[in-house]
């Protein structure tokens, strides 16, 4: 191993984000945070801060004035409002410092050093940028920044800058010593950069930060399958610990002549077809020309002439191989007139396809952002590398793709790759040509990808991949085609590629809100001017600080307060992915989980104070009862001060409502959901639920009290993971808890889970190979009324290489053969939730009842843990829903269905019912009126229509109902 030390400054690698894996995503042991946890906003503390007098100063001068606070320093991270005026003329620089020394002075501390890092323009607005210095040292992640108006009006600032830093600007190691501990446990390191000058590195502790001199140094590897990687790296000066070490190689993947090439348009599985190459170098007679974006040249010849053609031009230069220095190139001559000439004969058209789509980006990228010329050189494009394989990369300087190998086609034939690669130089060197370093990982994959889509206008990404499945891709954003949304903060697992797609989920959501793909495009073009950023860990705070960017954006007055033109798209484009401005407001609420009958049920909650005030509406809801029909809309009324309230209707005993609730902003967008999810109109997570005249008759709670269960059931098939007895361990995905280290019942400390060993690794004991199932005893409920069963469940599948394709499945059963599905979702939840549902409304009563509970990983390598605790049964006195007595039985086959469902009904005499179907949150998709007759019926039911998921189907009349519920699955 050679260390090559490089100690000049002006050697240093820049402080840019060139890493974070690939475009699959791949977790690197290497890696490591100083933020270990989710940055969440602690709302009760931004109430706090925006009741200090330094807040109160500054809104009694402008109260149409909003904030976020930075929580470690009590300064505003981003504030805005209506528009202020600067008095002063100049520069924008020299605006910026008055007002952040006098009109925002109160926020600044006394002696603050700031240096101007660079200043975006645009149109519309000047964002001068400085960073805070201490004892001449560089404090990482400073920021002090003023957005204005061109006639010198702010309408946003963000101080985030740092006080009482106790801190020896003498550090204990050298130099040597600090790469020393910046290559510890590092192999195959190829170069190691260290920066002469010392940092000063804020740790967020709490409310305030701890402070470390660290050296920053950058370690370069290769692997022995050829996979680069580029550490950078921060070294605490004192005691040499790494406090933070973040890969910055971002893998994934009428003229006289005319020239062309044959290429893959979209991908591999697409046709090839021949283009005009843009921008071709052409040497004639020892001058160089360049064609222009048709392949075109326009030189005068009288006679014929010899012309070197190479695969190079003014934004792209193609090399093939690991390290290749040798652009494809062939001569040949051009005759006066009319000369088509091609580069088919003379490369592959794997060179000729990521040739041409470096070419596209870059003009796309032109379009957009016309003032940004960074990315105007001829980017190193490196093809058919053999050294690794199944992805493609940017390192910094140049994008790079592996050859076809190991059941994996060669990405350069895959646009939407190339455009992703590309994106991250687009990140990476328009933040640092502004004078900061992009730092997010998860927002520089998603804005890859948002790229990508831009100029595919296709949302599933990397088609093209397998060189055998036209089917598989890597990402997949069609939400209109059932595509899950990623949402913050449930989705937040750590990994930059699946944090990334919820931003990217966010700037689609947009678009397909505006209906205009290239409207969406110009916003967020128009919004890398406000310069969001942040550490790996931070993506709460990014995120918003985004949203608040697009509405800068696409603001047209200079008063966010007011509304802009597509506002409402954007924040619904957002808040599908749980970022919303309310984000910061607290909601409380007690769930109500019985009541008595007919009593009416009141719902309270409590709000706190939004920094976004201008921005907050109502409280509104929904609740359903029993679980069918469409669910019903409520306001909660204010009743003083930060309290609502609101009244449901009383129901008689036996009814079971469920519900939720959350804040609303002016523009329809609900946030803050309780239960998280339970409003999602695609596969929604569980609603509360209120028990209406039901008795507690017992509960198996698996500490002190339970029946015999069942586990390993004929069929089960599941190699680990397997239901047992035990108390639960904890297991995390980088931020993502796994497993709970808990149970629900209260003083416990054993459940049912999916297998669990203390001391083993994440994905050591998940639920592998199959399936596995537990079952309750017989439960005898042939002598009551209308029994209801509770659960608690946990249940994720939504990390691994296949995310959120299991099953969780609950089924019961009145007769042990026959089991009819209570819950079958692919929807993960992360927490604890409560299931509440009536035995009557899945099958007669009987002396065996018995419940099953199954978690499956039935596709490849996810992970899979399911836990189930304080399984109760109560019982009431009457039913809550008329059932029609001469319906005898009625039973569907098969359950779970594909395209085949038949409804078998017996019926004592002639009646006509209304067949109604409706979807897991109530939407009502088929309906028709059946004449039954006396005795055996049969009814086909539209199965082939309908598309995976939970459904009801109910037989009713003016003599009362009858409610099943299938599952169709394909």
């Amino acid at each position: 191993m050679r260390l090559c030390y490089l100690l000049a400054s002006l050697l240093m690698l820049p402080f840019a984000l060139f890493g974070h894996g690939d475009i699959r995503g791949n977790h690197d042991e290497l890696e490591k945070r100083f933020i270990n946890k989710p940055m969440l906003v602690d709302k009760n503390y931004q109430e706090y801060l925006r009741s200090t007098d330094s807040w109160k100063q500054f809104s009694a001068v402008y109260p149409e004035w909003w904030v976020q606070f930075n929580e470690s320093t009590g300064r505003p991270h981003r504030a805005m409002g209506k528009p202020i005026a600067i008095p002063v003329t100049g520069s924008p620089e020299q605006a910026a410092l008055y007002f952040l020394n006098n009109q925002a002075g109160m926020f600044l501390p006394s002696g603050t050093t700031l240096r101007l890092t660079g200043t975006t323009s645009t149109e519309q607005h000047f964002q001068p940028n400085f960073t805070q210095y201490f004892q001449d040292k560089e404090i990482l992640w400073s920021r002090a920044t003023v957005k204005m108006t061109t006639d010198f009006r702010a309408i946003l600032f963000g101080v985030d800058v740092y006080s009482d830093i106790q801190l020896s600007d003498k550090p204990v190691l050298d130099q040597q010593s600090a790469v020393v501990s910046a290559t510890s446990g590092v192999d195959h390191i190829e170069r190691v950069v260290v920066n002469p000058d010392l940092k000063i590195l804020p740790i967020p502790h709490g409310k305030h930060n701890k402070f470390r001199l660290v050296y920053e140094v950058t370690v370069r590897t290769m692997s022995e399958e050829g996979i680069p990687s580029e550490y950078y790296t921060l070294v605490d000066a004192n005691s040499g610990r790494i406090l933070y070490r973040q890969n910055r190689v971002n893998h994934f993947a009428n003229t006289d002549i005319t020239m062309s090439g044959t290429l893959y348009p979209t991908h591999i599985y697409n046709p090839s077809q021949t283009f005009a190459l843009p921008y071709v170098k052409m040497l004639l007679a020892g001058i160089p020309y360049n064609a222009d974006a048709n392949g075109q040249y326009n030189v005068v010849l009288s006679s014929s002439i010899s012309a070197t053609f190479s695969l190079e031009g003014p934004w792209a230069r193609v090399y093939s191989g690991n390290a290749g220095t040798t652009v494809p190139s062939f001569t040949t001559n051009i005759d006066p007139g009319i000369n088509n000439v091609t580069f088919d004969n003379n490369t592959t058209i794997r060179h000729i396809s990521a040739f041409y789509h470096t070419n596209i980006v870059h003009d796309y990228l032109k379009q957009l952002i016309p003032t940004f010329t960074t990315m105007d050189n001829p980017l190193t494009v490196r093809v058919d590398r053999t050294d690794g394989n199944c992805n493609a990369f940017y390192d910094g300087s140049s994008i790079n793709f592996y050859t076809t190998s190991n059941g994996c086609n060669a990405l350069s034939q895959v646009a939407d790759v190339v455009y992703h690669e590309y994106g991250h130089g687009i990140t990476n060197q328009y933040w640092a040509s502004n004078g900061l370093n992009f730092s997010n990982g998860g927002m520089g994959e998603g804005y890859s990808d948002i790229w990508a889509i831009c100029i595919t206008a296709n949302p599933v990404i990397g088609i093209g991949f397998d060189d055998a499945d036209p089917t598989v891709y890597i990402r997949n954003y069609d939400f209109n085609n059932g595509t899950p949304r990623k949402i913050y903060p449930q989705n937040i697992v750590g990994q930059v590629h699946g944090d990334g797609e919820i931003i990217a989920g966010a700037w689609y959501s947009t678009a397909l809100n505006m209906n205009s793909l290239s409207g969406m495009a110009a916003i967020f073009a128009e919004s890398h001017a406000g310069l969001a950023n942040g550490p790996d860990g931070s993506e709460g705070q990014v995120y918003l600080d985004i949203l608040i960017d697009a509405l800068i954006a696409d603001d047209n007055d200079a008063d966010i307060t007011n509304g802009t033109p597509n506002g409402t798209a954007i924040i619904n484009g957002f808040a599908a992915h749980g970022i919303t401005l309310l984000n910061t407001t607290s909601l409380t609420h007690t769930p109500v989980k019985s009541i008595g009958s007919y009593a009416p049920i009141t719902l309270n909650a409590t709000v706190g104070t939004s920094q976004f005030f201008w921005a907050f509406s109502q409280v509104r809801g929904a609740y359903q009862v029993n679980g069918t029909g469409a669910w019903i809309p409520f306001t909660m009324t204010n009743t003083g001060g930060s309290n609502y309230s609101t009244s449901i209707p009383g129901y008689p005993q036996g009814t079971i409502i469920g519900y939720y609730l959350g804040t609303e902003d002016i523009y329809g967008a609900l946030s803050n959901i309780t239960p998280t999810g339970a409003d999602a109109a695609v596969n929604p997570k569980l609603p509360h639920f209120i028990m209406v005249g039901y008795n507690l008759l017992f509960t198996d709670d698996f500490d002190n009290n339970a029946g015999f269960w069942i586990t390993g059931l004929p069929g089960d098939n599941a190699v680990t993971g397997l239901w047992e007895q035990n108390e639960p361990v904890a297991t995390t995905q980088g931020s993502m808890v796994v497993q709970p280290g808990f149970q629900t019942t209260p003083g416990g400390q054993y459940c049912y889970i999916t297998q669990a060993d203390p001391g083993t690794g994440l994905g050591s004991y998940d639920v592998d190979g199959g399936k596995t199932s537990m079952q309750s005893p017989d439960i005898d409920m042939s002598s009551m009324n209308n029994p209801a069963i509770e659960y608690y469940r946990y249940y994720t599948n939504d990390q691994g290489a296949t995310p959120g394709t299991d099953y969780w499945q609950v089924y019961i059963s009145n007769d042990g053969v026959n089991y009819v599905p209570v819950e079958y979702t692919t929807t993960a939840d992360h927490n604890w939730r409560r299931f509440v549902f009536r035995v009557t409304d899945y099958v007669p009563l009987s002396a065996t009842i018995s419940v099953r509970f199954v978690a499956e990983d039935a596709n490849a390598g996810s992970l899979v843990e399911a836990l189930m605790d304080d399984f109760s049964v109560y019982e009431t006195q009457t039913t809550g829903i008329k059932e029609n007595v001469s319906i005898l039985t009625a039973g569907l086959n098969p359950n779970p269905a594909n395209d085949l469902l038949l409804l078998n009904c017996v019926v004592s005499r002639d009646e006509n019912f209304m067949v109604i179907i409706s979807d897991a949150i109530g939407k009502e998709v088929y309906r028709n009126n059946v004449q039954f007759n006396a005795g055996t019926n049969q009814y086909s039911l539209p199965a082939s229509q309908l598309a995976n998921g939970m459904y009801q189907v109910s037989l009713s009349n003016a003599k009362g109902k009858k409610v099943l519920k299938f599952v169709i699955s394909r």
